[in-house]
């Protein structure tokens, strides 16, 4: 009994007075004292030793990097569950910045009984929270982009992109979009005021109507919203690509790239 008590209390001992000792400093866990006092005593001396310790005791820093997922790896994560809340990427075109950047957009999971155009079991319904957030104003309007460039390819394998802005902004004192500028070098005709956001949606069942679902933005999209802002308000050249690949219904009006401006 009286050895294993030497063994339990061997290093406990007060460096100051050499008697048991019940208090261990809380920097490196390693030394002990019999009081407050003593630990305040013995501190000039005990300090350089305290700090090897602490890096000596410290857990190895991760080394591992954080994984970067795909835009198609995020997308297999949207959830299907009705109600489910998420978010994607989307960009950001700030009206007050040179650069635009990757935000996250949110939407609720809604289930076909609950309104959307009928076309799959389920749709995405806007967080309306995040255009206050993002744009400034609930109140928005949207804009259909299905091309590459004007007149040229449609974007692939059926996706469109939308863009977002505020419903009322050019009266409502919203400034020229500086980042849209700075981005297409001012070669613009239109005037693109306020905040502005590009989402992505998949291909419909339904040629040429956008999908009620959304995905993530992809690297491609920030040139073809580049080509957009270049060509919008211009006179589109027809491309005999994109010309069979047209809907009936926008046939009728050249290629033109957006709904709704």
């Amino acid at each position: 009994m009286e050895t294993k008590q030497v063994q339990d209390t061997a290093g406990r001992v007060c460096p100051v007075c050499n008697t048991l000792a019940t208090k261990r400093c809380s920097r490196c866990a390693t030394v002990y004292y019999c009081s407050v006092e003593h630990q305040t005593e013995h501190w000039s001396d005990h300090k350089a030793e305290c700090k090897k310790l602490q890096r000596s005791n410290a857990p190895p820093a991760s080394t591992s990097t954080p994984q970067t997922l795909t835009a198609a790896q995020k997308n297999a994560q949207i959830p299907k569950s009705v109600g489910s809340m998420f978010t994607v990427d989307a960009i950001l075109f700030p009206a007050d910045e040179d650069r635009p950047r990757i935000v996250q957009m949110g939407f609720e999971v809604k289930s076909a009984d609950d309104g959307g155009n009928g076309l799959t079991d389920t749709w995405h319904l806007y967080d309306m929270s995040y255009f206050e957030r993002l744009l400034g104003d609930r109140m928005v309007g949207r804009s259909t982009v299905y091309f590459q460039k004007p007149g040229g390819a449609p974007i692939p394998d059926g996706y469109t992109l939308e863009l977002v802005y505020r419903d009322n902004y050019a009266n409502d004192g919203s400034k020229v979009n500086r980042c849209v500028q700075n981005l297409t070098g001012g070669n613009t005709v239109h005037s693109f005021r306020g905040n502005l956001l590009a989402l992505r949606r998949p291909g419909s069942s339904e040629g040429g109507i956008p999908s009620d679902l959304v995905v993530n933005v992809e690297d491609a999209d920030l040139e073809y919203m580049k080509n957009y802002f270049i060509g919008y308000g211009r006179k589109a050249m027809h491309h005999p690509d994109s010309l069979g690949a047209n809907p009936s219904w926008l046939s009728s009006f050249g290629n033109v790239q957006v709904l709704n401006l």
